[in-house]
């Protein structure tokens, strides 16, 4: 008798359960059953986790930030639901056998990936800088090295060489232009199949992802609005509001035209250009999200050559640096005064901006084959080589973030950049005409002197063959 009694209580429990479970269930709104029977998937729910964990850190918006998520979830709900009704008494498990449209589903979980996303990136963009430099106590000292085929990723402190993180990126990527934002605590990797990832560069946690096009990359970043500017593959940007979490999307006509530079020494505006002529833009948040501001419009004469990138803002004036039709040109956007060093003969190519009057400048030897970089002062007219110690394989500019580079795959360098003494640059122009010119001639010789004989060996084996007397064998002995 005791065990039957024992067995009914547990029966009577275990209804009472079922019973509290429905009950529970009944007390759930139709957004809240549909996200239940379909729950986010892992990754969603990992961003969600990250997101979450930021915002302990933001309690005055930790309210608000809720609010938002429920609203965001509720929309996911009611999209796909698309008018089916659920009844007070209807369960979970009865939703989950309900004709959900399942890519609607997909389509919302990316909507609110990107959401999620942008929010992460534009709290860690907030924050102030990893290791901040001593000079612009804003940016941090750090920078990255990556291996491009396998995804793995290193953090380092650029004074100390130490390494801070590594974070592996899972599969092929490629370190995006503006791939690191200034204060150092995003990086930004375009994945193939993935789109844009983003991660805590401190922390070597993926924050989340944007599905967006192989080809799209991070222009620049805009700390001050804890936003950022993203390119497509068909150059028109899109304006990632870490704050609200959209995207605005504005064709490239709209920006000016396909040529662009950061303003040093401000995080909110850029020079976008055309061949004919630059806008200066600013951008700044309104009620209605982040607008842009045409400031100026400085016209680009037709002997000032076409515009193209890559393109740098020199001191704190309006001057430009950039190439056209092989010249090294400049161009005060100011007075509109305008002139270029002839380099037009020589393989030298302006790479990046180290310091405020500081380029990278690439020189490439096509009769040898040799790269070397120089570091221009365009203010000075000075220029000095970099010391071949510092440098392995090609140099990656860093978009908005003066002095960063990955070289190669194994070699960084920040503002300090060993140089040999300056030397003037017209100088150094003509020395290098004269170099390209005498070993045009070594070559010339060279080809000359081969080809020379080569024809003595071909005119030697083509004449006909001279007999001769030779001697005769020496007899064999007879035999007897």
């Amino acid at each position: 008798m005791a065990i039957l009694s024992r067995l009914a209580s547990l029966f009577i429990v275990a209804c009472s359960l079922c019973a509290c479970g429905r009950v529970s269930e009944w007390s759930l709104s139709n957004a809240q059953k549909v996200n239940a029977a379909f729950p986010l998937p892992p990754e969603l729910r990992l961003t969600q986790e990250v997101l979450s964990d930021y915002m302990k850190g933001e309690p005055a918006n930790l309210d608000e930030f809720k609010v938002q998520m429920d609203s965001q979830l509720e929309l996911r709900a009611l999209a796909c639901l698309r008018g089916q009704e659920i009844g007070r008494m209807t369960s979970v498990e009865t939703v989950r056998g309900m004709n959900i449209d399942q890519s609607c589903l997909e389509k919302q979980n990316l909507e609110l990936q990107r959401y999620m996303t942008l929010r992460a990136v534009g709290i860690l963009l907030s924050r102030p800088p990893i290791r901040p430099l001593e000079k612009e106590a804003l940016r941090s000292g750090v920078g990255i090295f990556s291996d491009g085929s396998e995804g793995n990723i290193s953090l380092v402190d650029l004074s100390s060489k130490e390494v801070i993180s590594r974070i592996s990126a899972k599969g092929k990527t490629n370190l995006s232009p503006g791939r690191i934002s200034p204060n150092g605590r995003v990086i930004a990797v375009a994945h193939r199949g993935r789109g844009l990832v983003f991660y805590d560069a401190e922390k070597a946690q993926e924050i989340g992802y944007l599905k967006e096009p192989i080809g799209t990359t991070v222009e620049m970043w805009l700390p001050g609005l804890q936003s950022f500017i993203i390119r497509g593959a068909d150059g028109h940007i899109q304006i990632a509001d870490g704050k609200t979490g959209q995207l605005e999307t504005h064709r490239r006509e709209s920006m000016g035209g396909d040529s662009y530079v950061a303003v040093p020494g401000s995080d909110a505006e850029m020079l976008f250009g055309s061949p004919a002529a630059i806008a200066l833009l600013q951008f700044e948040r309104t009620s209605s999200g982040i607008s842009k501001r045409v400031i100026k419009t400085y016209t680009v004469p037709p002997e000032a050559g076409s515009l193209s990138y890559p393109i740098a803002l020199v001191g704190n004036s309006r001057r430009l640096v950039y190439q056209s039709s092989g010249h090294l040109r400049w161009l005060n956007l100011e007075s509109g005064e305008h002139g270029s060093w002839d380099t037009h003969d020589l393989n030298l190519s302006l790479t990046a901006q180290l310091e405020a009057n500081q380029l990278l400048i690439r020189l490439l030897n096509s009769e040898y084959g040799e790269i070397s970089y120089w570091v221009l002062d365009p203010a000075a007219n000075k220029i000095s080589q970099v010391s071949k110690q510092a440098i392995s394989g090609s140099v990656v500019d860093v978009k908005g973030r003066p002095g960063f580079f990955v070289i190669g795959m194994a070699m960084l360098f920040g503002h300090a950049v060993a140089a040999s003494e300056p030397v003037d640059f017209a100088k150094f122009i003509a020395e290098q005409r004269l170099k390209k010119q005498i070993d045009n001639v070594e070559t010339m010789s060279r080809s000359a002197i081969s080809n020379s004989s080569l024809q003595g060996r071909l005119k030697t084996s083509s004449m006909p063959s001279t007999p001769t007397l030779d001697a005769a064998p020496a007899p064999s002995p007879l035999r007897k």
